[in-house]
């Protein structure tokens, strides 16, 4: 619903994300799964009038290029407030207010320091959803044994494959 309401009033939407850009396919596959990739795709920041480039993008204040795909902005760890800042430079737009919304408090005040000089209206909020998931499972031993076996599973499918594959 939230992003509904900011989808319809012509918000400019991106995603900013720590992920490489070796995780681009995946990264989308879960985004149309989640059914959210349009709000992106569509009402993203624009560089040369694009929200998809097909080159690496080289932003100032970052020490290697980054990717930028239907309004994702792939980082490979770097920083996601000097990203956005170097982003918005690029952009004609007037934008006056920012939401940032993250699920780590250290990139919550990177964005804080990073705007704190300019004029945008920020608000910044630390998600913290998945802590309740992560919280779930460390404190009940039989989930994390059943994840612990789950995973073992797949890590032993995966080297199968890889040292004797099936093709």
């Amino acid at each position: 619903r939230f992003l509904d309401n900011l989808y319809r009033s012509g918000s400019i939407m991106n995603i900013v994300t720590a992920r490489s850009s070796e995780s681009v396919g995946a990264t989308e596959d879960q985004l149309k799964k989640l059914k959210l990739l349009h709000y992106f795709s569509h009402h993203a920041f624009s560089v040369s009038k694009k929200t998809s480039l097909s080159f690496p993008l080289t932003l100032s204040s970052l020490s290697h290029p980054v990717r930028y795909e239907q309004g994702i902005l792939f980082l490979n760890g770097q920083n996601k407030a000097k990203a956005v800042s170097d982003l918005l430079s690029l952009n004609p737009n007037k934008i006056t207010n920012m939401v940032i919304i993250d699920d780590t408090v250290k990139n919550v005040k990177q964005f804080s320091v990073q705007f704190k000089q300019k004029h945008y209206k920020l608000y910044c909020i630390h998600y913290s959803g998945m802590d309740n998931s992560k919280n779930f499972i460390i404190s009940h031993r039989k989930i994390q044994i059943a994840l612990s076996r789950q995973w073992n599973k797949l890590h032993q499918n995966i080297r199968n494959q890889i040292y004797f594959p099936t093709y």
